[in-house]
């Protein structure tokens, strides 16, 4: 922990390569460890370093192939990049490939939801019953990752309004206040302070 946090102080002075440094070394001391391979890839991503990310993501499932949130950062990121049909189909490939290591884990099921509510025109996956599917896999599964349930209130404002959509809507608010997530790149942008809760 002290080796990342020294790595971010560098980070923050502007100087990435000795950050990216340290983490190279971290990485090296404690194989072990999933989130210092994960910390490097965030690195890389806080630094618009996104083909890098991408590839030190699939480097660091090569040794934590059952972290959830490796696999969803390496969705996220084919997500983003995705324009055409294929770049679609490699994302959802991923996608399925991850289920098979880690079927349980709810940011991975977040992804795969996101990919089925993207309306891009060269998205032959778009589906947002089964985005709905896949979201209440992810809030079953791993109810302390807050994006699932924002991304379920986003699936409610997309899905056509009438009392069944507005019954959602309650029942995503409800089970959100009483799992109380606390982590979550959507989640922690849209909170005010660490202090806040699920209301």
């Amino acid at each position: 922990m002290a080796l990342l946090e020294y790595a971010k102080f560098f980070e923050m002075q502007g100087q990435v390569a000795r950050a990216r440094q340290i983490m190279n070394q971290t990485k090296k001391l404690v194989k072990s460890e999933w989130k210092v391979y994960f910390e490097a890839v965030m690195l890389e991503l806080r630094n618009g370093f996104f083909a890098e990310a991408e590839e030190m993501v699939k480097s660091s499932l090569q040794i934590h192939n059952a972290t959830g949130r490796l696999w969803a950062t390496l969705i996220q990121l084919q997500h983003a990049r995705s324009r055409t049909a294929e770049g679609f189909a490699e994302t959802y490939a991923t996608f399925i490939k991850s289920l098979n290591e880690i079927p349980k884990s709810g940011e991975v099921w977040c992804e795969g939801a996101r990919l089925h509510m993207n309306n891009h025109p060269q998205n032959t996956y778009y589906d947002l019953e089964m985005a709905r599917k896949y979201l209440e896999f992810a809030i079953q599964f791993t109810p302390q990752y807050g994006d699932s349930f924002l991304e379920m209130l986003k699936l409610s404002m997309l899905l056509p309004q009438n009392e069944q959509t507005r019954e959602l809507n309650n029942q995503v608010r409800q089970y959100c206040i009483h799992a109380e997530p606390n982590y979550g790149v959507l989640w922690f942008y849209f909170r005010n302070s660490i202090l806040d809760n699920a209301v």
